[in-house]
């Protein structure tokens, strides 16, 4: 995802030009409207809000939901393979052993 929207405001911006935040209830807000928030979300009210600007280093902590889904369904396809051939082995081993 390369552009963020505020949700309070609606004012978009690419990344690098102004860091948006990320708060711990999922809410992305421009550093205006976060400021003006102060401890309380202005989307679901939650109260003693902490927030994380979406810029390195604290993006990578945040990246895989802004992934695009493609890229994620990919991923997840791979792990579940994985997983489904490890069960598979381990039925062959107790087959074996029984």
């Amino acid at each position: 995802m390369d552009m963020y929207i505020c949700n309070k405001c609606s004012s978009t911006t690419y990344r690098g030009k102004k860091p948006f935040c990320l708060t711990q209830c999922g809410h992305i807000y421009c550093q205006g409207c976060i400021q003006q928030a102060e401890k309380q979300c202005p989307q679901c009210q939650q109260m003693d809000i902490f927030s994380i600007e979406l810029q390195q280093p604290s993006l990578s902590r945040v990246e895989n939901f802004f992934a695009p889904l493609n890229e994620s369904l990919e991923s997840l396809h791979k792990i579940c393979g994985f997983q489904n051939n490890q069960m598979e082995i381990l039925i062959q081993r107790f087959h074996e052993i029984v």
